[in-house]
């Protein structure tokens, strides 16, 4: 049952970022014409891996940050 439980984590984590991942774009678009925005991104990283009996198993990605990209000379 464990190995269940690890690749609905996996599946729960993939979609979570994702949603994030969207709802940075549509912040991206519905701001787009303001003066002084800047575009915004997400980092994300791997999530720790669980040892199971049969080895290491990840479990997925997890968003580090959202930052924001902008050019110097502007």
């Amino acid at each position: 049952m464990a190995g269940l439980d690890i690749a609905l984590l996996t599946g729960r984590s993939s979609l979570l970022m994702q949603q994030t991942k969207l709802a940075v774009t549509a912040n991206n678009l519905a701001n787009s014409s303001t003066d002084g925005y800047h575009r915004q991104s997400v980092v994300s990283s791997s999530a720790p891996a669980v040892r199971t009996p049969n080895g290491w198993i990840g479990t997925g990605v997890q968003a580090e940050n959202v930052v924001r990209t902008y050019d110097k000379a502007l």
